[in-house]
Order: structure tokens, then sequence, then C-alpha cells
């Protein structure tokens, strides 16, 4: 059970006026709502302290991001809180309901705007320089594909003609040479999105991101 006492000497947190825990989703995070006495609101997420180099790397490359558009969470603070052995990264909070959930409810006209809205936003977010990586975009995701056929087949479970699945799979592996290496979100689907309050598309959780 997750004290909101570990939290409590983070700024944002101790103007809180409003602490709410969210639940859900896959992430190990533990993900407050922090509305400000000065009538902000802020997401905290607080993770293990042994997974400070990737929550280091997830909050740059958002910084990276909040140059784009202001559809991305933009970050605030981050740092250690060395007595509970965690890292908490602060962010604006993205204001709507999950896309997923108010999809079914729009006219395709809407819901065809958010399929492109989203697509503009990923263009965007694949527009950014990649700079950290020295492998080319075709060996690093030959390598995923590998790994990803190895797994299927030590899996145990078969999709029928799954032949022809593979054979495809290799007769578009030669699309990949030449490729630019761009940043990826990692899990970009609706449950990752949010509608806001302007009928415009949000990105959260970029915890996957690679």
């Amino acid at each position: 059970m997750f004290s909101f006492q570990i939290i409590q000497d983070i700024p944002v947190c101790k103007d809180a006026a409003y602490l709410e825990l969210i639940e859900g989703g896959f992430s190990h995070d533990v993900n407050v709502l922090v509305y400000t006495k000065h009538h902000e609101y802020f997401l905290v997420r607080v993770g293990d302290a042994s997974n400070l180099k990737v929550y280091t790397q997830e909050y740059e490359f958002l910084k990276r991001c909040e140059t784009l558009n202001d559809a991305f969470p933009k970050p605030i603070d981050f740092g250690v809180l060395e007595q509970h052995h965690r890292v908490y990264r602060v962010y604006t909070w993205m204001e709507g309901v999950g896309l997923v959930n108010v999809l079914p409810t729009l006219d395709n006209h809407a819901q065809y705007a958010c399929g492109v809205e989203a697509g503009q936003l990923l263009k965007a977010m694949h527009s950014i320089n990649c700079d950290d990586t020295n492998e080319d975009w075709e060996t690093l995701y030959n390598h995923k594909i590998d790994q990803k056929i190895q797994a299927y087949h030590l899996c145990g479970l078969r999709y029928p003609d799954d032949a022809s699945c593979l054979k495809t799979i290799e007769a578009y592996r030669p699309y990949l040479n030449k490729r630019p290496s761009v940043y990826q979100h990692g899990d970009y689907h609706g449950s990752n999105m949010i509608y806001n309050p302007h009928n415009r598309v949000s990105i959260i959780d970029f915890n996957r991101w690679e």
C-alpha cells in the first residue's frame, strides 16, 4: 500500500490541497494527481531508485517533446527521495478523459479527426533528432524482429498458417534499409491518449519510449 508520506517532501506536494492516487495501467510506477493551493494540477510519478537511469532518460526525452506541442506532458521537477529509495518525476496534468473510452461515443468524422491528430503528433515526435544511438534503424529493428520471432517459436502457441505471416515479415525486412532512426512512444494507442476539453488529443505514459 502506497503512503502519501513518501512524497510529502516533493515541492509541489508541500503545496497540495488534494492528493489522489491514480489507479490503472501496467506500469510499476505510482501515479498521484496533485491539486495545489494555487489551483494548479500536476501528475507525480514515483518509481524505484534502481531505475534512476531509465527515469532520467524518460524525463529528458519529454523535455525535448515539450518544444513540439502542448499535447505532451511538460516536465516540471525531478528528484530522488533518498530515504525511501524512490525517484519522482513531476509533469503537468493532462486534463480530459481517456480517448479509448470517448471514441465509441463520437461520430465518424470526429473519430477520423482524432486519428489524424494522433498521427500528426506521432510524426512530430519522430521529427526529434535521434542522436543518442550508434546503431542504424535497420540493425536495431531487425534485432527486435529476431527476438520476437524467437519468443514466438519458444512460447508453444501457434497461429493458423503462421508460415505465411513469417514469410511476409521476411519479405518486408529490406524496407528497413536506410530508414532514419527516430524516437518511439513504445505504446502508442487510445489507452495512452487523452481527449481534452477542447476536443483535441493529448499523449501520456511514455514509460516504454525508446
